[in-house]
């Protein structure tokens, strides 16, 4: 009886009944724990590599938008870092993908190790964290620019000569100098547009200037060129005999051309009716000048400008009171382009004149890449009555007296001109 004393007295306590339950509770309050530490880290993890990788998508899309397929991954690889990714903890792989329809899908996707302490103790393969992004070059447009400098640097890309007036609130103008003089503006102007993107910054000196816009943006990025993938058709060179020949038009009545190639010189003086037949019209190592008086008309049309190498490359040249109506073509490979000099012509060595006093009304896109334009004219009332779609990409472009600039380019096959849309959208 004494013996079952204390062990009796032992059992009915109530004092050391924590302890087992302790025991059995410790381990799951420290599993809970370890899990709620490393899941924590997990989640916050998880989170800031996401931002990576949205950062990646979008600067890759980004870099697409800007026909820079080469910096592509570079630049992708380059934001993500700036976002918190480590290269040496983990992996970034970026693709971009060309829909039928032409846009451009840019995927990131990043695949790091977790940062868990606890689990480590229990698992011997380390827990994966990837997450992915994808971003969209879009067929949107920001800008609907209908004049485009691509000039990089010199002060006055664009700039205005003597009296100038032009209304065209519906287009925007946009310079891709970084000088902050790359548009100046002088004498009396009314200039009127739309969005102004400049990559520099712009100028008045003197005058009386009116220089109104709906929105204007400085120091912005360069405005991608639209047409940078154009090039001129391959020919059979032109003899040197050919090119001294030329083609030339005087005198009075009217003169019909057709399509093809005119070696040399292509000279029109005189008061007379040209009449250029639908096709393409290739001017090789002389000029299209064209001057006097009458008209010079053309429904898809394209007039290219290059040289082969028996000429010199030429000068287009567009004036006198020669009332002027071209279209380009609405298919083929120059739809939409009225006007193309060859990119291979020597920067800065040629201007190129389109004016007079008369109306000019060029419905499609002037495309002078590596050199200079001049583009005028006088409006008159048959001006009034013109819907086309005119647009002026040149490496500089000065603007004199009334030019008119149609802006009905909703349904037309001239491209647009403007940075292409990108979004995140996953």
């Amino acid at each position: 009886p004494y013996l079952g004393q204390p062990l009796n007295k032992f059992l009915r306590s109530e004092a050391a009944s924590v302890l087992p339950t302790l025991a059995i509770a410790l381990p799951v309050v420290m599993g809970m724990t370890a899990l709620g530490t490393d899941g924590s880290f997990y989640v916050m993890k998880k989170s800031d590599l996401q931002t990576a990788a949205d950062a990646a998508a979008y600067a890759g899309a980004w870099e697409m938008s800007q026909g820079s397929d080469d910096n592509m991954e570079y630049m992708a690889g380059l934001e993500a870092e700036r976002n918190g990714f480590n290269p040496e903890l983990g992996t970034l792989n970026v693709e971009a993908v060309t829909g039928l329809d032409g846009q451009i899908t840019v995927e990131a996707t990043i695949t790091q190790d977790a940062p868990l302490f606890f689990f480590k103790a229990l698992f011997a393969e380390p827990f994966s964290i990837q997450v992915d992004s994808e971003s969209l070059v879009s067929n949107d447009y920001i800008g609907n620019y209908c004049i485009l400098a691509l000039e990089e640097e010199a002060a006055g890309a664009f700039k205005t000569v003597g009296t100038v007036e032009i209304q065209a609130a519906s287009c925007g103008l946009a310079v891709n100098s970084f000088s902050e003089e790359a548009i100046e503006l002088s004498g009396n102007i009314d200039l009127n547009f739309g969005t102004v993107t400049i990559a520099g910054d712009y100028s008045i000196n003197g005058g009386a200037a009116d220089f109104s816009y709906s929105s204007l943006r400085s120091h912005a990025s360069r405005v991608l060129d639209p047409y940078a993938d154009l090039e001129v058709p391959e020919t059979t060179p032109c003899t040197e005999a050919a090119v001294n020949a030329g083609t030339r038009i005087t005198g009075s009545g009217t003169a019909i051309l057709n399509p093809g190639i005119y070696c040399g010189d292509l000279t029109a003086t005189g008061n007379n009716d040209i009449i250029l037949n639908p096709g393409v019209y290739i001017i090789d190592g002389g000029d299209f000048h064209i001057q006097g008086g009458g008209t010079l008309t053309g429904e898809g049309v394209t007039i290219i400008m290059t040289n082969t190498g028996a000429g010199e490359w030429g000068r287009l040249t567009i004036t006198g009171n020669r009332v002027v109506q071209l279209s380009a073509p609405t298919e083929g490979y120059f739809a939409g382009v009225s006007i193309f000099v060859d990119g291979k012509s020597p920067e800065d060595a040629i201007t190129h004149s389109i004016t007079g006093t008369a109306d000019i009304l060029i419905d499609g896109v002037i495309y002078v890449p590596s050199t200079n334009l001049v583009f005028g004219g006088t409006s008159t009332s048959l001006s009034e009555t013109f819907s086309g779609c005119t647009k002026l990409i040149g490496q500089i472009i000065w603007l004199h007296g009334t030019p008119v600039l149609g802006t009905d380019c909703e349904d037309s096959a001239v491209r647009e001109i403007g940075n292409r849309v990108v979004k995140l959208t996953g």
